[in-house]
């Protein structure tokens, strides 16, 4: 099962950018500017945040510990950080797994930003919290996707700047996969 997820997930990346090599063609036929570089991004960012989002309705924390834990043993309990992971493979900005000890940003080496966009990730420090920034509302006001929310939940809640400890860009990851692409 593990590596038919892992598989799907690659799939579903591979799918995007199939897809948006296509976007130019389209364009061009249509007179208008090719695809850009920042399109391919903001999809990529708009599909992180979708994906968390599907999961709403039926969070499975044992799904996405399954797809991203090879430590051995037993998994922790809490699950936001798992859920961005599982979702970042699924949709192929990574094929990394977690790392006992670490938070995501420090597993996946990602930098700091003091201008978090969409798909960033917030960490809080009380209990070492990790969420997904879906919507920029403006005014250092962002809305932001929390697994492992109250009752087992995926929820959607309004935070700013002074409530996070410090949000971590995707960039570099997106990066790589337009290097590749």
């Amino acid at each position: 099962m593990k590596k038919g997820l892992r598989n799907l997930g690659l799939f579903v990346g591979a799918f995007t950018l199939a897809a948006l090599a296509i976007v130019p063609k389209r364009r061009e036929s249509e007179d208008a500017p090719p695809a850009t570089d920042e399109d391919v991004n903001n999809i990529m960012r708009t599909t992180l945040v979708d994906t968390i989002r599907a999961e709403m309705a039926a969070p499975d924390p044992e799904k996405y510990w399954g797809d991203v834990w090879a430590s051995g043993g037993p998994h922790p309990a809490a699950w936001c950080g798992a859920l961005i992971l599982w979702a970042m493979r699924q949709v192929g900005l990574t094929d990394a797994h977690w790392r006992a000890g670490l938070a995501l940003p420090g597993q996946m080496s990602l930098p700091r930003t003091t201008t978090p966009r969409v798909g960033d990730i917030a960490y809080f420090t009380k209990h070492q919290h990790q969420a997904t920034v879906s919507e920029i509302l403006g005014n250092g006001v962002y809305a932001v996707l929390n697994g492992n929310a109250a009752g087992g939940a995926i929820s959607e809640t309004e935070t700013s700047t002074g409530k996070v400890a410090a949000f971590y860009s995707i960039q570099p990851l997106i990066d790589r996969l337009l290097e590749t692409a």
